[in-house]
């Protein structure tokens, strides 16, 4: 379930914006709440705002995170990805877009997120709450001073062939989701939840999907 969603330098949006799921203290529209762990969290939420203020843009943000962790690995070296930073700033122009998400799957809260332009993937970090405490299972961070090659930082609890997949992630496709491809069974759960639950329904969305994945849910 989604708890909260940050994005910027992203098309239209320049600083910061956060998308949250959870609810007040208010206590009207109770059925629109469920709660999970110690947070009351929102099953709809609505985007309102003035024409052209940037609200597509954020739907836009999270399709561009769905596809990259559904669909990195089929990226070939050369392969842009579909990324536009904030044009109308010099400093941002030049700067990736980052994207971030928390999210509850399995009774376990996680906060997975990374930065990334047209050509490659800057940084990545998953961390996981199962006690409530933080665990950082990685953190993946641009080489400094040399292009294309990533430097890896792994936590203990994440277990597995870990330095044998960052080995084959290239530099425009996410860890998660190349550990994924490669039956990580701890990351293949955590990939789990953007494949079964995150669901982008825009303009490109057919009729036909839609019925699937309601049906399949």
């Amino acid at each position: 379930m989604l708890i909260e969603f940050r994005v910027k330098n992203f098309r239209s949006i320049k600083e910061q914006q956060l998308l949250t799921m959870v609810a007040t203290k208010d206590d009207q529209l109770l059925d629109n709440m469920a709660t999970v762990g110690k947070l009351r969290l929102l099953h709809s939420a609505a985007i309102y705002g003035a024409n052209a203020s940037g609200k597509s843009n954020v739907i836009k943000a999270l399709k561009v995170v769905e596809q990259l962790v559904r669909k990195s690995t089929r990226n070939n070296m050369v392969d842009r990805i579909n990324v536009t930073p904030f044009l109308l700033d010099e400093e941002t122009s030049r700067q990736p877009s980052e994207f971030e998400l928390y999210f509850f799957h399995n009774g376990i809260r996680y906060q997975y997120g990374f930065t990334v332009d047209a050509e490659r993937i800057y940084q990545e970090w998953l961390f996981a709450y199962p006690k409530g405490s933080p665990q950082s299972w990685f953190v993946r961070t641009e080489h400094e001073g040399e292009k294309n090659k990533s430097d890896w930082e792994f936590g203990r609890n994440l277990q597995g062939q870990k330095q044998t997949i960052a080995d084959l992630t290239s530099h425009n496709t996410l860890f998660l989701s190349r550990a994924a491809q490669l039956n990580h069974p701890q990351l293949q759960e955590v990939y789990e939840w953007f494949v079964r639950h995150l669901h982008i329904i825009d303009d490109e969305y057919s009729l036909h999907g839609l019925e699937s994945m309601v049906t399949n849910q």
